[in-house]
């Protein structure tokens, strides 16, 4: 009887070494807690797999920069009735000017759009983006807001269908990727209409208020316009 007790007892200490093997000492504990506090009062932050980002502690997080979209990539076949043609078109050549307002802060509208694989090009006036693959009939240089008309005939083009070629959305709670209560005024004055249906006429002045509504800009064309 006394032989089983002995075994039993070497049995249980045995088992007891193996736990205290797989547990860390209360040394490596204290050491890990202390090197935990230490990148904690540095402003450390500790990110687990998985975790795409952290906000250290007492930061202010950054508000992600407003963008309208990158001028797109037109597949270069005809969008809403308009083509992509490899040369400019000038029996029509007349401009228009788009603003777009979101929350009262203006954003600019994208430089190359209609312009199939927009290729950078120097003017005396300075960098645009002038030639590439194709043309749309309606296309934009520079991110100055103007759109350019350029058909081979009589058109009477929207700017809905600017939007087409573009490849942005356009309704009455969006302007591309800006959304809230679109307000539209064409030559200053307030357009309760479609604001698809806004004819890109000769110097029109279009600007469209995403959020917050701020009084018509004027704009003046500049007389070097190509």
């Amino acid at each position: 009887m006394s032989g089983s007790k002995e075994k039993q007892k070497r049995q249980a200490a045995q088992a007891h070494r193996q736990a205290s093997r797989r547990l860390p000492s209360r040394r490596i504990l204290i050491a890990a807690a202390v090197v935990i506090l230490a990148l904690g009062a540095a402003g450390v932050v500790l990110v687990t797999r998985g975790s795409s980002s952290a906000t250290a502690p007492g930061a202010t997080p950054q508000p992600t920069p407003f963008a309208l979209g990158d001028p797109g990539a037109p597949s270069q076949a005809a969008i809403d009735g308009i083509l992509c043609d490899k040369d400019e078109q000038l029996a029509v050549h007349i401009h228009a000017h788009l603003a777009v307002y979101t929350d009262g802060a203006e954003v600019a509208v994208p430089a190359g759009i209609g312009i199939a694989k927009p290729r950078l090009g120097e003017t005396p006036d300075g960098s645009h983006y002038s030639t590439g693959a194709c043309l749309y009939w309606l296309h934009t240089h520079d991110p100055d807001g103007v759109i350019h008309i350029e058909a081979p005939s009589d058109v009477k083009p929207t700017l809905g269908q600017f939007f087409a070629i573009w490849g942005q959305t356009l309704d009455d709670n969006h302007v591309a990727a800006a959304i809230g209560k679109v307000t539209a005024y064409v030559d200053g004055k307030l357009y309760t209409g479609d604001p698809t249906k806004i004819a890109l006429t000769d110097h029109a002045v279009i600007q469209l208020n995403v959020g917050k509504d701020v009084a018509p800009a004027a704009y003046a064309f500049p007389t070097s316009l190509p």
